[in-house]
């Protein structure tokens, strides 16, 4: 049975994972929401759940949240024949957050439909948390200049893990097409910040995408104005 217990004002939550060992993750809940963080506790070990490794706390201002300690849990990945990979990814991703201290990317994320979600959150895991700026120039990335760099999707959770020699639980219900863009800042060498995202399936336009980039830009100008104070 696994236990939430606090961290300066943050709640983290601790728990057996699928290969046995013991993990710990912070959620987005403060001191006072013990019951929803045990809710979120139970919902991990109900389902298996094993998000990536916990990495330290990098300080170079604002507010830090691992990719994946906001509730967007990646099923276990089982293998008969291939070991588990205990490797710590080499990135920490972070969400932007605006003067309101909303995280756009997370938001978004959450919007998305259930195969689109787990599609994007395993590879997330799976290669944007170990490859980070080094996608560019392979399916995955495409370099646009100014220190952004666009993650792209097109392929389901099952196909990229396949890729990493692993198996994958089958799909069910809805099959859309994912078409995915996220854009992301490397700041040094140990972070990927998620600045935006869209749907290219549901947005195809050179416009809208345009924007998106534009918009991405803008965020990172912002945020580094504020890396400044």
């Amino acid at each position: 049975m696994g236990c939430v217990y606090p961290r300066k004002n943050k709640l983290w939550i601790r728990y057996k994972a699928a290969d046995g060992k013991w993990t710990q993750q912070k959620t987005s809940l403060h001191v006072g929401d013990e019951k929803k963080a045990r809710r979120i506790l139970l919902d991990v070990e109900a389902t298996r759940c094993r998000p990536p490794v916990a990495q330290r706390r990098v300080s170079c201002g604002g507010r830090r949240s691992h990719g994946f300690a906001r509730g967007l849990w990646l099923p276990a990945r089982r293998s008969r024949t291939v070991l588990p990979d205990v490797t710590a990814p080499k990135y920490t991703l972070e969400f932007f957050e605006d003067e309101n201290g909303s995280e756009p990317v997370l938001e978004w994320l959450r919007r998305l439909t259930p195969s689109k979600r787990r599609a994007i959150g395993v590879a997330m895991f799976e290669i944007l948390q170990y490859e980070g700026p080094h996608v560019v120039g392979t399916n995955f990335g495409k370099g646009l200049g100014g220190g952004v760099f666009e993650f792209r999707l097109d392929q389901d959770a099952a196909q990229i893990l396949a890729r990493k020699g692993k198996q994958a639980r089958p799909e069910t219900g809805e099959t859309a097409k994912i078409l995915l863009r996220v854009f992301c800042h490397a700041h040094g060498d140990r972070i990927v910040l998620l600045l935006s995202a869209y749907d290219k399936g549901e947005r195809p336009s050179s416009r809208h995408q345009q924007a998106q980039i534009e918009l991405a830009r803008t965020r990172l100008k912002e945020w580094k104005a504020r890396q400044k104070r």
